[in-house]
């Protein structure tokens, strides 16, 4: 796992959270092979906050895609990043608390 469960803190309440993925490819064979959930591309998982029974959402994120957390779903639920078989850069955005002209 690349960045374990977490909700984004410090951030305007009900304000979306984006985060683009640009995966770089491999020129290597073996580095481009499959792994055992069936692809070498990293993921975003998505689970209700603190549910250790239930199962989450998995999914791949190719490069060039975005995703999106709306309305209350940073409040009420977790996300983590999966590593992929690639190197990954990505950008999230996202709307800080400020207070006193300090973020």
């Amino acid at each position: 796992m690349a960045v374990s469960w977490h909700s984004d803190s410090g951030l305007v309440s009900s304000t979306p959270v984006a985060v683009y993925n640009h995966s770089v490819a491999s020129t290597s064979a073996e580095e481009n092979s499959l792994t055992d959930t069936g692809s070498g591309d990293w993921s975003v998982g998505f689970k209700i906050q603190w549910d250790t029974e239930g199962d989450g959402l998995r999914v791949p994120l190719a490069d060039g895609d975005s995703y999106v957390m709306l309305n209350q779903m940073n409040l009420t639920h977790q996300h983590c990043v999966i590593a992929g078989k690639q190197a990954r850069f990505s950008s999230t955005h996202r709307k800080a608390v400020m207070e006193d002209g300090l973020v």
